[in-house]
């Protein structure tokens, strides 16, 4: 569970240290990005807090967008 918490405080941080209003989160081990994915996922933002895919039945919380 190390990981997990660890992961937690990296996305506290980055939101800490944020200069704008919501961070967008992408796994360094993610080899390919999806370009329409990622705005329609900016697009949907509007009022919300968070922005997580949900792929094959898995929610994607290291590719979204994070508010503070």
């Amino acid at each position: 569970m190390i990981y997990s918490r660890v992961t937690a405080v990296v996305l506290y941080s980055g939101l800490i240290e944020s200069k704008t209003d919501h961070i967008f989160v992408i796994a360094c081990d993610m080899p390919f990005i999806n370009t329409k994915l990622s705005e329609y996922m900016v697009d949907l933002l509007q009022d919300e807090d968070v922005i997580i895919p949900f792929v094959d039945g898995h929610y994607q919380p290291l590719y979204a967008i994070y508010g503070k």
